[in-house]
């Protein structure tokens, strides 16, 4: 087994608009790229969501405290009103699986948190959702590839009791090799600036391939 460590730089993506650690469900139209501005999301497959239960945990559902954690632009009022009142109004039954045709189309990691990106093609309907500022334990499978095998990231938060991250990593197996994904501020002291750390993040990553 070969390992190796280097680091990466994490920058906004100009097609996608956003930065951080990005994941979506493979593209079933190669002619487009995962769009949720321009509702290209639709035609991404499903990213399968689970909630492991964290060590010493107090709480009996992991999921419904994701959901209570859950923080949006859409929630506010302007959003129960616009089109996508859909999500905003199911949100909770959408994550917990229970809205027939919404699904997660995509997610990004940046230091300390989350965001997920859901779709549902049949109500013409999409939004999002981040969970910043506490420590989280996720699993997300991605649509099987050509190769056979099922994608795997699991995602594991730490913050300390001010809410700022202590550690913050992706576990990326990919069947034939695995990629531990730690995310880190370039200059800790702006950690205040925004909340997706945009423009202050890298990635350090160790690899181990020939598994």
């Amino acid at each position: 087994m070969r390992i190796t460590t280097y680091s990466r730089d994490v920058k906004r993506d100009s097609t996608i608009g956003y930065e951080g650690y990005m994941v979506i469900g493979a593209d079933t139209n190669l002619n487009k790229r995962w769009d949720f501005d321009m509702n290209t999301d639709k035609e991404c497959l499903p990213l399968k969501m689970t909630c492991p239960k964290r060590p010493l945990s107090a709480y009996s559902n992991e999921l419904e405290r994701l959901i209570s954690l859950s923080k949006s632009d859409l929630f506010d009022d302007a959003g129960r009103v616009s089109i996508q009142h859909i999500f905003v109004d199911s949100y909770a039954e959408i994550v917990r699986g229970n809205r027939p045709g919404w699904y997660i189309s995509a997610f990004r990691v940046f230091v300390g948190g989350i965001e997920l990106f859901f779709t549902g093609p049949k109500d013409e309907g999409h939004g999002f959702s981040w969970i910043i500022g506490n420590d989280l334990r996720l699993r997300f499978e991605a649509p099987r590839t050509r190769l056979g095998f099922t994608p795997t990231y699991d995602i594991s938060i730490r913050v300390d009791g001010k809410g700022n991250s202590e550690k913050t990593l992706v576990t990326e197996d990919l069947g034939y090799v695995t990629f531990e994904n730690e995310l880190k501020l370039i200059d800790p002291e702006k950690q205040g600036d925004n909340i997706f750390h945009d423009g202050n993040q890298y990635i350090t990553v160790t690899e181990y391939a020939g598994i």
